[in-house]
This record gives C-alpha cells, structure tokens and sequence, in this order.
C-alpha cells in the first residue's frame, strides 16, 4: 500500500507533527486508511485531548485497502523533516510474511547538502490500534456541535488575540460581554457592537494560537465548535483538534474586582491620540521614555509630555464632565504607547468618546475606554497612576496658554454629572 500526501497539503502535515508529544508513555499514532475514500486518517494526543488529521490521498496511490493500525510517535513526528518543501510525502506500507507491518519512506533531504550525500531508508513497525483514539473517531461523528463561518471564527480570534496576555477569555454572547483572566484577576469589557456570537465560548492562549493554525490550514468556509466541560473542540474538513480548558469551571466561578469610579469625561479621542501620535513618532526621546500625562478636572482636560527637554501641554476639547468620588483636579502618568496602539472601533463615535477614571478594591487606578456613551463596560482599559509632583507644572503651562489665548482653549463644556449615575460608588 504506498500513499502520497501531496506537498501542498505540508502545512496541515505540520500541524499534526506540532500534535504529538513524545514524551509521554505509549506515544502512538492511530491510521485508520480508507479504500473508498481514498483517504489516510491520523488520531493523534492522549483521550480526550486528540487530534484527527485527515488527507484525501494523492490518485498516484496505489493498493489502499482499509486499514487500522498505530505507528510510533516519535517517528511520526520527523516525517515531515524527511521530505523537502516541494516533496510529496510518500509512505509505503508493507507486510511480512510472518505478519509484520511496516511503513517505509526514503529520506533524500541529506541530498541538498552535497553529491556525497545518499538517501535513507527509514522504517518502522507498526502496532494494534489504540482503543481511545478510535473513541476519539466515534466521538467526532456524535458529538454536538454549533457551525459558524471561517471568517466569523477569525474575527472571534482577532478579539481574543487584542486582549493577550491572559490565562483565559470568555466571550458571553447572552450577556455581550468579553470577560478576561489575567495573572488571576477578571476584568469584564463590553463585546463589540458587531460582533455577533454564533455561542458563548471561552479560549485560553493555547486554544487561541491553534484554532488561529487551523483557520490558515482549512480549505473549507465552516468550522465547527464544542464546549463539554474542560473540553474544547473544533472541527473542519480536514482536522479536528480538542484542546484543554483545565482551570475554566474556576475561572467561571470569579468574579470581576469592585471597581468605584472617580471620574468620566466626553472628549474627541481623535485629538487625544492625535498628539500621542505626534509626540511619540517625532520626537525619539519622549519615545524611549514612553511616559505621558492626563489632566483631568470638573471642567478642563490636557494632555502633557515633560521628558526632558520638552514641556508640552495640549488641551482637549471636553463635551461633558462627571465626576464621583473625586478630588478637584488630577494628573495621570501612563505609558502612552497603550493608548496610541488602542484601536479606534468606530470613527463616529470616536470624536464623542467616553472615558473614566475609576479605582480597584487594591487601590488601582485605571483608565476605561467606552464604545458609546450609554455602555456600562469599557472595551479597553489602561493603568494610570496619579502624580502630584508635577501637577503645578501642568497647571501653570496650562495657565500660561490661557493667558495668551485666552479660556476659549478649552471650548465650552456641558456639565451634567449625574448622566450615568455616577453620583455615588458604582460599577463601570
């Protein structure tokens, strides 16, 4: 029996080489081939966290007969490395007369290095099926699952990726919100206003980074999720890959930490990240320090850059101001890297953006950015801390455009401070 897998199939081959880990005990691979289909299948993991791997075999094949049988895992992790990028992966399959069954390739990479070179024979025993992976074949043909398009899956993973580093993501389609575990504390943020969610479902680094692989290899416009437990899968065409969630059922037991807020403001994000953009690209040293500050009173907002030489100071345009539990004026040190690389979701909206200023149960200061002015979760936060040594300087800077401009700097600002009833302690 001599299958070939076309080379233009590598990418899915490497995928399932990334699969195997050899070093745990009993690694072996489970082939199931497939005369009608002309098919050769690969399980590979330890139940229930496998992979299924599937290639339609190339119509040089010859002999293929339905089969079931395993092949050493270490070995079919270096197949890959025995044929060059623009081989077709070629495997013979051969029995004895006592019974034995082999598989057999020719390894010519050592070729590319010079005309010394010789080919290898590279052959290994095959062994009796592995019961859990043939379980793991039935438990894909039975398993429940909820079918959404390829290019919705990317976008759900274009989200996910947006919020890294995190030990798990759940995006909640009943609630419509992204709830994020990092270093062990949840941070909820608001889903975004078009993404709508085929089903609720939870990533982890790990999962994300694979079903990213599987969205690049999949020749199909469908893919196919499941959720049991700590059981993650998905499934295409041509791959069906279970991942752990080991951890969720804690994660969901978390809760977000009490936040109260202490301020929000209506500005136009496009000038706020407009003279971040100016600052940072122009001017190398307020980039390698990758320091900035935020002004912030009942009636006024500036941004401000005082890394040595520069002292810089832009007023922005505020449309409303609310305030809590908050002192008269504050100043706000933060890396202005994290909020020129946040991304502008919807330009309209943009020029009214509602930001606040809201404190952690540990004493934390954060930076909140909302979708529209009426959504109670931000959908992107950033750390802020407050910095009294240099607010004289900012205030006198500001007074100083005030006296030569004039207070029209700062346009009018509309002041209604219970709008989002942030009167007293709540909730972002």
């Amino acid at each position: 029996m001599k299958i070939i897998i076309p080379s233009h199939k590598r990418t899915n081959f490497e995928l399932l080489s990334q699969s195997i880990d050899p070093h745990y005990a009993n690694c072996v691979v489970t082939i199931v081939t497939d005369k009608a289909e002309k098919s050769i299948t690969f399980v590979t993991g330890e139940y229930p966290l496998c992979s299924q791997f599937t290639f339609v075999a190339d119509e040089r094949s010859t002999h293929i007969k339905d089969k079931q049988f395993s092949i050493d895992g270490s070995f079919t992790k270096q197949i890959i490395n025995y044929f060059g990028k623009e081989q077709d992966i070629e495997l013979n399959f051969e029995s004895t007369n006592s019974g034995r069954m082999y598989v057999q390739l020719f390894d010519s990479t050592s070729l590319s290095i010079d005309e010394y070179q010789n080919p290898a024979l590279r052959r290994c025993q095959c062994g009796d099926v592995l019961d859990k992976h043939l379980t793991y074949l039935l438990d894909n043909q039975q398993r429940p699952t909820t079918t959404t398009s390829k290019a919705l899956m990317e976008r759900i993973l274009y989200e996910a990726k947006d919020h890294l580093p995190f030990e798990f993501i759940e995006l909640d389609k009943d609630n419509q919100y992204i709830r994020v575990q990092r270093q062990g504390e949840i941070e909820d943020k608001s889903l975004p206003n078009d993404l709508k969610l085929p089903l609720s479902l939870v990533l982890t680094p790990e999962t994300t980074q694979q079903m990213t692989e599987l969205c690049q290899i999949t020749s199909g416009s469908e893919i196919e999720i499941a959720q049991q437990g700590e059981a993650l899968t998905f499934k295409t065409p041509e791959c069906t890959l279970t991942c752990s969630l080991a951890g969720v059922e804690e994660f969901y037991r978390k809760k977000p930490d009490p936040i109260v807020t202490l301020l929000y403001f209506i500005v136009n994000l496009f000038t706020l990240k407009g003279e971040l953009e100016h600052c940072i690209s122009k001017y190398n040293l307020i980039k390698k320090a990758n320091e900035a500050f935020l002004y912030l009173s009942k009636d006024k907002a500036a941004i401000a850059f005082l890394t040595e030489p520069y002292e810089f100071v832009h007023p922005i345009h505020v449309f409303e101001v609310g305030s809590g539990d908050s002192k008269s004026g504050l100043l706000l040190r933060f890396s202005p890297k994290d909020l020129k690389d946040m991304k502008i979701k919807n330009s309209l909206e943009a020029r009214k953006t509602r930001l606040n200023i809201f404190k952690t149960s540990r004493g934390e200061l954060k930076l909140g950015v909302y979708y529209s002015l009426e959504d109670k979760l931000p959908y992107t936060t950033i750390a802020v801390e407050e910095s009294d040594i240099h607010l004289k300087k900012v205030l006198a800077m500001i007074e100083s455009i005030e006296e030569n401009l004039g207070d029209k700097t700062f346009g009018s600002i509309e002041q209604q401070s219970d709008l989002f009833g942030f009167g007293d302690s709540s909730d972002a």
